[in-house]
């Protein structure tokens, strides 16, 4: 690779046909390269679902697209139907967030949206009524009632 700064602006071009001295060039002052081999900050946050068991069926819990779910979905593994959706009443919830829940624990409040676009703080916590479910409890003072998310697929 060839950096070349001509009339204030830099020209790279790359020079395949001259053997490389084996050395990495540096980046000008002020500028930024990317080597490849730096990890974006979504990877780095750990996500360790493997030490929770699914609350229906105990297999493992796994991370989907939309949701976080049992790996015993599929007919010939069980068809559970166990999932925790990753979003709720416009809130994204974290991998913390479910954790949380998958723990029997309560969240600690977050900002909601109801149908009508309507922000209100509540926590999060599962319950079993016969089934799992998510269960929205508003902070003193929202006129919001308590709501249930279904954690059914």
């Amino acid at each position: 690779m060839v950096i070349k700064k001509e009339n204030g602006r830099h020209q790279v071009t790359f020079d395949f046909d001259r053997p490389g001295t084996g050395q990495d060039v540096e980046p000008a002052s002020g500028s930024r390269v990317s080597s490849g081999q730096e990890s974006n900050k979504k990877s780095e946050i750990p996500t360790d679902l493997s030490a929770f068991v699914c609350p229906v069926c105990a297999g493992r819990i796994i991370e989907g697209k939309k949701g976080v779910g049992c790996a015993n979905w599929r007919p010939e593994q069980g068809n559970c139907r166990f999932v925790i959706w990753k979003e709720i009443l416009g809130k994204k919830l974290t991998i913390k967030n479910i954790e949380t829940l998958l723990a029997g624990k309560t969240t600690r409040p977050y900002v909601f949206k109801d149908r009508n676009n309507n922000k209100f703080k509540a926590k999060l916590r599962m319950i079993k009524d016969p089934e799992f479910f998510i269960e929205v409890l508003p902070m003193e003072g929202e006129t919001v009632s308590r709501s249930k998310v279904s954690c059914t697929r």
